[in-house]
């Protein structure tokens, strides 16, 4: 049977990951081709004239292959778009025949996503591979991926022993015994299928935006949690700049190139005559301030000055609105839907002091009428520039003007008084650290705090629990700051309690780096960059305090080659690079995010939970 495949197509490319992460028993490259089995029988994959051919081809079998190999993405019409964009438009050429492959079946699906939490993609391949010989069905080359029948017969130590973490086992195990209707998912929408993911325990927001992108085939799939993703977004649109996952999920929304109806403005709205750009007037002021309150509270920090004055922000305004350069976006039948306003500085200069559109009229064209008005006022008044001043943070809007041709040219730090005078007026060698789970169960995480840290000798200020970043979630505490042996106390209690993989991370006396990783409930690894900094030690117990590579590897995904180059150990601190430097090496590498700071130093954590205490 000859499966034709829209071209460009070049199989080899396409099909490479089943060769570079180790083989995929279910999904078996071979001589050439894919051995897969469909319905009980294994068949062989291999590229066709205008396709592939399939043999033998049993029932089932085209639309099996064609799932596997990427046919539900719309590749066509994501390239006229990507065009569009110069960081795609040059991917696009440069992977001109590769098509994404999809994992098939659901269940295999989230097995996969299972197994892939956190580790790297050669070792969840080496483990994957193991649990598929285990308990799947041998055939000639190929394995017919294990039942979930049988899957929800395991006990959790059958699946420990192939290498999966106690907690995965668990996840994976639950998975199979769930309610949750698999083949049902198909038919439901992204968000839906979000809740209904999320709703099986050890299935996160990760796992389901994974299983969206490489199930189902949904076109504004975005798994910003995902480490690779954060590092190619990094590289291609913020020039190296470790992006949070936060940054990287504001910049998808910027990069949905096929949207689901939802009722809301066409995208032509303009057009068509259903909104109206026009010039702002005096009249406006009530709606435009509502619209700037709006704006303000989707990013709080969007300049360095004092967005608290109300009455300092309406006088402004109603300045603009009066004699600046100003426009609307007015929905036919009333009720503005956006607004620009600028003010010129120079007669060579405007500034665009603020662009905001609502919501339900993003990834239309209101945004960029408005700019285009203001672009062209400016023009009239002779002006040969337009700036703006942009929150670092604000991810997304940076995208949107860097592709409307807007570049940077200057950069604004903002320093806060406290921390000014807290860390330039100190003497004292300070500590500080932080504790990273393994989970995304954030309440359970919660409560553990709140019921050991009161137990903590030293009477702990307060606490905060940090979202899951990565899969990972942070504790910060105050007397864990002041004490580094509290530190290493609470990150053993929350790992007795969650079972999960826990890393403790921390500076000591501003000198040393000291990372503790348990592993269901039991320290399975230490390191002091300095083993000898508080004293003489045995010989075995220097060894005792070097990373061991391979297991950190395995608790994080992180290349061992990298920790043996990061995580060194000398005789003295000035032998090494500074403690805070070396710390932001190692936690960057294992893709651990807010591991550079304590709970007295910690910055805003979009939504993170602070337990204060008297």
């Amino acid at each position: 049977m000859l499966l034709r495949i829209p071209e460009p197509y070049d199989f080899a490319l396409s099909t490479a990951r089943f060769r570079d992460y180790g083989p995929d028993r279910a999904t078996c490259w071979h001589e050439g081709g894919l051995h897969r089995v469909v319905g009980g029988q294994e068949v062989r994959i291999e590229p066709g004239p205008g396709g592939v051919r399939i043999e033998p081809a049993p029932a089932g079998a085209a639309e099996h292959v064609a799932r596997l190999l990427g046919l539900p993405f719309d590749l066509a019409a994501f390239r006229a778009w990507a065009h569009r964009d110069p960081v795609l438009s040059r991917l696009v050429e440069l992977l001109a025949g590769f098509r994404p492959t999809l994992s098939p079946d659901p269940f295999e699906a989230l097995v996969t996503a299972i197994t892939t939490q956190q580790i790297s993609l050669r070792a969840a391949a080496a483990i994957r591979a193991r649990f598929v010989e285990r308990y799947g069905e041998r055939h000639e080359v190929a394995w017919a991926f294990p039942k979930r029948e049988r899957v929800a017969r395991l006990r959790p130590r059958d699946l420990v022993a192939l290498g999966f973490s106690a907690r995965k086992a668990e996840y994976l195990i639950g998975l199979a015994r769930s309610e949750l209707d698999l083949e049902a998912l198909g038919g439901l929408p992204d968000e839906e299928v979000l809740a209904a993911v999320t709703g099986v325990r050890g299935l996160g927001r990760w796992t389901a935006d994974w299983f969206l992108a490489r199930h189902l085939a949904r076109p504004r799939a975005w798994p910003a949690g995902d480490l690779g993703l954060r590092k190619a977004v990094s590289r291609l649109y913020a020039e190296g700049r470790v992006l949070t996952t936060e940054e990287v999920r504001a910049i998808g929304g910027a990069l949905r190139p096929l949207r689901e109806p939802d009722g809301s403005v066409p995208a032509r709205l303009v057009e068509d005559g259903r909104v109206t750009i026009r010039p702002g007037a005096p009249g406006d002021l009530d709606a435009v301030e509502e619209l700037w309150r709006r704006s303000a509270e989707e990013v709080p920090l969007r300049s360095s000055e004092d967005a608290g004055d109300r009455e300092r922000e309406r006088t402004e305004i109603a300045d603009i609105l009066a004699s600046g350069i100003s426009f609307v976006a007015e929905r036919d039948g009333g009720g503005l839907l956006g607004v620009a306003l600028a003010r010129p500085r120079s007669p060579r200069r405007v500034t665009l002091t603020g662009l905001y559109v609502t919501t339900e009229a993003r990834g239309s064209c209101v945004v960029s009428a408005l700019l285009r008005e203001v672009a062209r006022a400016a023009a009239a008044l002779g002006a040969e520039v337009v700036d703006l001043e942009i929150a670092a943070s604000n991810a997304h809007a940076r995208t949107l003007y860097a592709r409307w041709g807007f570049r940077e040219a200057a950069l604004t730090m903002v320093g806060e008084v406290a921390t000014l005078e807290a860390l330039l007026g100190r003497e004292e060698a300070v500590s500080f650290g932080s504790i990273h789970v393994q989970t995304d169960d954030l309440t359970t995480v919660e409560t553990a705090v709140r019921q050991f840290v009161p137990r903590l000798p030293g009477g702990s200020r307060g606490s905060i629990v940090a979202p899951p970043r990565s899969g990972w979630i942070a504790v910060y505490d105050d007397v864990c700051d002041r004490d580094p042996e509290m530190l290493r106390r609470l990150a053993k209690e929350l790992a007795d309690r969650m079972g999960a993989v826990v890393i403790s991370l921390g500076v000591e006396r501003d000198e040393v780096v000291r990372m503790v990783c348990h592993e269901s409930g039991r320290v399975v690894d230490e390191y002091l960059s300095v083993p000898q900094y508080y004293g003489p030690l045995p010989p075995g117990d220097v060894v005792g305090l070097q990373a061991n590579p391979r297991v950190v590897s395995r608790l994080t995904g992180v290349d061992p080659e990298a920790i043996r180059r990061i995580a060194r150990t000398a005789g003295s601190p000035a032998e090494l690079p500074p403690a805070r430097e070396l710390l932001a090496e190692l936690s960057a590498a294992m893709g651990i995010e807010g591991a550079g700071h304590g709970w007295a130093d910690a910055p805003e954590i979009p939504g993170a939970i602070r337990i204060a205490r008297a």
